[in-house]
């Protein structure tokens, strides 16, 4: 168990969140994946095309890496020169401070990689190639290319076979010979390590060019995510390096979430989404608080500027809320912006992802106060579940009151949406007693977790505290977490109540 405070940077999120009953899955962290472990996937004739290669060879982390188009980003702010290239892949990038560094065998034993998911509480992680190997992409020789990205695949398939259960990769699909991407999707589609498509598009070639169309019918067809993801110096370039005025802070603040923008506003822009409506689409290591703000923008210009996109079914935000969109939430941008992007666009829409072997964030409940009655939420499925339900602007959320288990199994069948379980006709239809009083809270919660574990809707609790002071909201607060309805509604004194609820 990491002690809270280890952690110089990550410290409530990095060292808490996995050990309060979350099922965690990392959807953004990185192999290498080094030279030495991919050479043994390749074909003689392969290996001797590296040759080429060798005035491009580094060392990352003291294994053998490719870095040709690497850009460099020397100049400090406030200075008029460049400083002296210092050499290195990513040379000035010292990363997030960590209670501990991830294992530097991890590529080649992922049992390795597995102590460090257990050490932050991990259960699952989606990997994908580091920076560098967008390298490949920078060559003229494209059946190297391709033959790197076959040999990619070879190697998660053994890699992540070790642990099935919590480990998966991508296909890389590379734009320039797009049939050689086609064939490696069917060959490793239906493959347990396979759970999502990349696709390596040159420096100037567009994502939504009509070539990749065969690649996203491929993978609805493979039930297979599309995943966005960037990098900071390497090909395929991020918009913006060359006017970034030769600074890597400011090329790496600005590179990853203007390319998130750019990329999946090109997708849903294009229609691919109403083309493929089983596609799902996820952007990964962009960042998330920007996503609110960006999905008006890109409504009003779909309005203001339509000749420039082909007619779609809908607004484009509503592709990022329509259950086939999803975003990795970074750290750093911290809980309160994290529960602020919840709020506007759900919590389906973000995922856990940390770019790195470190531990991850959660897509917490939080708690709202209200005028008349506090609403607080658990952070499970059926919570999530709600949010959405009343976040919903075109409709009301009626809910109705099953008293017992089998008539809330009634109304879930009839398509009621939620559950609005009151104590005391609960107290009555389970135990034929008329008056509430005649049970403890603790009997009532009791009986309202019956009824919430018999449902896959989600299910209100009314608790009443029989405005009591904050001891008994708190009381009633951790007794409704422990029993697992969606939400409760407390009655009592606000002063109190408010208090309780921050509190607890």
């Amino acid at each position: 168990m990491r002690k809270a405070g280890s952690c110089a940077m990550y410290t409530s999120l990095e060292c808490g969140m996995a050990r309060s009953g979350f099922r965690i899955f990392d959807s953004d962290t990185h192999v290498g994946p080094y030279m030495d472990v991919l050479e043994r996937y390749l074909s003689g004739a392969e290996k001797a095309k590296l040759g080429a290669w060798e005035p491009h060879r580094a060392k990352s982390k003291g294994y053998p890496v490719y870095t040709k188009g690497q850009r460099r980003y020397l100049r400090k702010l406030g200075t008029a020169q460049a400083e002296p290239d210092k050499g290195g892949y990513m040379a000035g990038f010292t990363g997030a401070k960590r209670s501990r560094e991830p294992s530097a065998r991890g590529d080649h034993e992922p049992g390795e990689r597995i102590k460090d998911l257990d050490y932050e509480g991990v259960d699952v992680n989606l990997t994908l190639p580091s920076g560098w190997f967008g390298t490949w992409t920078a060559g003229e020789d494209v059946e190297l290319e391709m033959a790197m990205y076959r040999a990619y695949h070879r190697w998660m398939a053994e890699y992540c076979g070790a642990y099935p259960q919590r480990l998966g990769g991508l296909i890389l699909v590379g734009t320039r010979d797009v049939q050689s991407g086609l064939e490696e999707i069917k060959r490793c589609g239906k493959e347990r390590w396979a759970w999502a498509v990349m696709a390596y598009a040159p420096y100037g070639v567009p994502l939504d060019h009509p070539s990749l169309e065969p690649v996203w019918a491929a993978a609805q067809e493979h039930d297979l995510a599309v995943v966005l993801h960037t990098f900071t110096v390497m090909p395929p370039y991020a918009p913006g390096g060359l006017d970034t005025w030769e600074n890597l802070w400011l090329q790496r603040s600005a590179a990853h979430p203007w390319c998130g923008m750019r990329n999946m506003a090109a997708l849903i822009g294009a229609g691919v989404m109403d083309r493929y409506p089983k596609l799902r689409v996820a952007t990964l290591e962009a960042g998330h608080g920007w996503l609110p703000f960006w999905m008006s923008r890109i409504d009003e210009h779909a309005e203001t500027i339509a000749a420039a996109i082909p007619k779609l079914k809908a607004k484009p935000s509503d592709y990022v809320t329509g259950g086939r969109y999803f975003q990795s939430i970074e750290i750093p941008e911290g809980e309160k912006l994290t529960n602020a992007v919840i709020d506007l666009v759900g919590c389906r829409r973000c995922s856990t992802g940390t770019c790195r072997r470190r531990a991850s964030a959660s897509c917490s409940g939080t708690t709202r106060c209200g005028s008349t009655r506090a609403v607080a939420f658990n952070s499970n499925p059926k919570s999530v579940r709600l949010r959405e339900l009343l976040a919903r602007k075109d409709r009301v959320l009626s809910v109705l009151h099953p008293p017992t288990a089998a008539l809330a199994r009634i109304m879930e069948r009839a398509g009621c949406e939620a559950g609005f379980v009151g104590t005391s006709a609960v107290v009555g239809g389970y135990t034929g007693l008329a008056d509430v009083g005649t049970a403890t809270m603790t009997e009532c919660v009791q009986i309202g977790k019956w009824i919430a574990s018999s449902v896959g809707f989600p299910v209100i609790l009314d608790g009443d505290t029989g405005h009591g002071g904050v001891m008994a909201v708190r009381r009633l607060v951790r007794e409704c977490i422990e029993a697992g309805p969606a939400s409760r509604w407390c009655r009592s004194s606000r002063r109190w109540r408010a208090t309780a609820l921050r509190s607890t």
